[in-house]
């Protein structure tokens, strides 16, 4: 017995060494690299050309400057790059490639500054980034180092990217200035980043809890494939198009189906798209011959919107809502998408939609502040689901075309204002409680026609007064929770029965555009958004009523039908330009142009501005304000609101 205890323990001792061994053996092994002498210590590393090679596990301080070299990785180990004073650059590649490791790090040492930089061609490699990862990659030190990509990305990885302190100033001049195929996390740190195309793109999820983000250029300054959680820090974001974007590839609103995302997302892009095209078909959903595409969904689409728990503490995408919107012969499970905002200081300067979420948008926490748009074809807020806000600060401004607000039934208070007119760049709002001390008060950067606001400071059935530049515009009633004031809006307070972005009619008749349906102001929303099933909108010409392949819509006070069906029953030629996304239709020596997503129109070279700008439908339809078509033809159109329907006469 002794003898089998003696060899059991001798066993066991010699395993846990060789454990100890082999999970030590990465930081056992240290060498070095001289980038400007190009030699090198440790074991597995060698240099061929311009090239050093690590070929096993190792902890590496890198020194010198070099402007035509690589660090290539291609280890079964971890390994470990310390950045002590770097200038690194490849004419024709990127400037460290981790091929392959068990985990890809780098450490920016304290006190130091490191230059990292790219060739405009690779040839022969599936690299990306100046800084790329087939693996997991870690970011870490007191230090600060300067990447720019020149081919794509600045950093990317195939796996994960997290950041734990540091500062990174990324320059990427063709795509991303962080590109991850798996999750992007951010603890610490600051991250300076100029894109062309986005600030951080995450295929999945994105997580940041704490550190400084400053995006000061992107197209979409952060976006991820899943859910996006910000649970602390500081991020600023200057945008073309979204500041925040969740489920980006994967929404089935909008302006595209399938891969193509929600009216804010841009997902994936097929070959030679710009990032405001749709996939390449003509539009009413003809396929090139001409003929109708099937009833199936495309591949890729959503239909049964189960929802999952999202990583890190989110919140399921059903709460508060219904979770589970299943079809009939649905089996395709969905992923969260949503936007969860739990902490953090978030300040946001859009063209596109501020914060837009192909799911829900769930704040318990922070503060976020919104610049948005000024066209009438994106907003400051933007969510095919529920915004809802149990805690934190909200202020968004900007255009009132597709305006949105919280959702009904959130548990704090809140409200959107569509003004009567826009304010300008510079204005100030504030907002003046019942015992005349100020609320809150905001600069805003660009013009802006809508007004959200949200705050633990806001109570119901208290009187509010808001003001721009000291001049009272719009008394707000709280009487209730959440409500909506002026006509112009076009989301907002849907119900538990809602989508929190249902378009409810308001406002008086004009010639703008405007249906002009409901009350004078609009009013408050009901809380299930439509108010109940109503009626299908009708279109009746002359008498007749009129068949459209796609259900005609209100959006923003504004019926819009299908372009195609309304122009050819009034009696016009029509044409269509896929490159500008734009219809034309012409008769009687009257032409109209429009484009999907602009809020201003042609007619015989007059511009002219529209409520709402023309829109994809859901069934792939483009959708024209009928209104405006019909005025500009010399038609009368009266709406009949027992009925809901438009009655177009000559």
């Amino acid at each position: 017995m002794k003898k089998i205890a003696i060899s059991t323990a001798l066993c066991l001792l010699m395993q846990t060494c060789y454990l100890l061994s082999a999970c030590a053996s990465y930081e056992d092994n240290l060498g070095t690299i001289d980038l400007t002498a190009m030699t090198v210590t440790g074991a597995g590393i060698a240099v061929t050309d311009n090239t050093i090679s690590i070929t096993e596990g190792g902890d590496f301080t890198v020194t010198g400057e070099n402007n035509n070299a690589m660090i290539y990785v291609n280890a079964q180990d971890k390994v470990k790059l310390r950045l002590s004073g770097v200038s690194l650059k490849n004419e024709s590649g990127p400037a460290i490639f981790f091929d392959n490791a068990e985990k890809s790090l780098i450490t920016v040492t304290e006190n130091t500054e490191n230059i990292v930089e790219d060739g405009l061609d690779y040839g022969d490699t599936d690299a990306k980034a100046a800084i790329f990862s087939n693996d997991d990659l870690e970011i870490k030190g007191n230090g600060s180092l300067t990447v720019v990509g020149n081919y794509k990305h600045g950093i990317a990885s195939d796996d994960d990217i997290s950041i734990e302190n540091g500062v990174l100033n990324i320059t990427a001049n063709v795509t991303d200035g962080i590109h991850v195929n798996n999750t992007f996390k951010m603890s610490g740190g600051t991250l300076n980043i100029s894109a062309v195309s986005d600030g951080i793109q995450a295929e999945e999820d994105a997580v940041i809890d704490g550190g400084v983000i400053n995006i000061t250029k992107s197209e979409e300054g952060i976006e991820s494939g899943t859910t996006l959680t910000i649970n602390g820090g500081e991020i600023n974001i200057v945008s073309t198009d979204d500041g925040l974007n969740s489920g980006g590839g994967l929404g089935t609103g909008g302006f595209g189906a399938g891969g193509f995302g929600g009216m804010g997302g841009r997902g994936q892009r097929p070959d030679g798209a710009q990032s405001n095209e749709t996939p390449p078909e003509l539009p009413n959903g003809e396929q090139q011959n001409g003929t109708p595409p099937e009833g199936t969904p495309p591949e890729g689409a959503v239909q049964d919107r189960k929802a999952m728990m999202p990583p890190d503490g989110g919140k399921t995408a059903g709460s508060g809502a219904d979770a589970s919107n299943t079809e009939a012969n649905s089996s395709v499970e969905a992923t969260d998408r949503s936007i969860y905002i739990n902490g953090g200081i978030i300040k946001i300067d859009a063209s596109g939609d501020g914060v837009d979420s192909n799911d829900s948008i769930y704040m318990t926490g922070g503060e976020l502040y919104v610049d948005g748009p000024t066209s009438g074809g994106d907003s400051a807020i933007d969510t095919e689901g529920r915004f809802e806000v149990s805690g934190g600060t909200v202020v968004a401004v900007g255009s009132s075309g597709m305006a949105m607000g919280v959702t009904s039934g959130s548990d704090q208070c809140a409200f959107l204002v569509n003004l009567s007119e826009t304010a300008q760049a510079g204005s100030v709002v504030s907002l003046v409680g019942p015992d005349g001390n100020t609320v809150f008060e905001y600069t805003a950067k660009k013009a802006f026609s809508s007004v959200v606001y949200s705050s633990h400071k806001l109570k119901e059935n208290e009187t509010y007064t808001l003001y721009i530049n000291g001049e009272e515009k719009q008394t707000v009633e709280m009487t209730q929770k959440q409500v909506t004031l002026g006509s112009r809006g076009a989301g907002g307070f849907g119900g538990p029965n809602g989508s929190g972005g249902g378009r409810f009619p308001g406002g008086a008749d004009g010639a703008d555009g405007t249906e002009g349906f409901g009350g004078k102001d609009g009013g408050v929303r009901p809380q299930n958004g439509w108010g109940g099933a109503q009626k299908p909108i009708q279109v009746v010409l002359n008498g007749a009523a009129l068949t459209f392949d796609a259900s005609p819509t209100i959006e923003n006070d504004t019926t819009l039908v299908p372009f195609r069906g309304i122009f050819e029953a009034l009696g016009m030629e029509v044409t269509w330009d896929e490159a500008t996304q734009t219809v034309s239709a012409w008769k009687d020596g009257v032409t109209l142009t429009l484009t999907i997503g602009s809020a201003e129109a042609d007619k015989n070279g007059e511009k002219i501005g529209l409520l709402t700008a023309p829109v994809l439908s859901k069934e792939g339809r483009t959708l024209v304000p009928v209104r405006f078509i019909a005025e500009s033809l010399g038609l009368t159109v009266t709406w009949d609101e027992a009925t809901r329907t438009v009655n177009i006469t000559a």
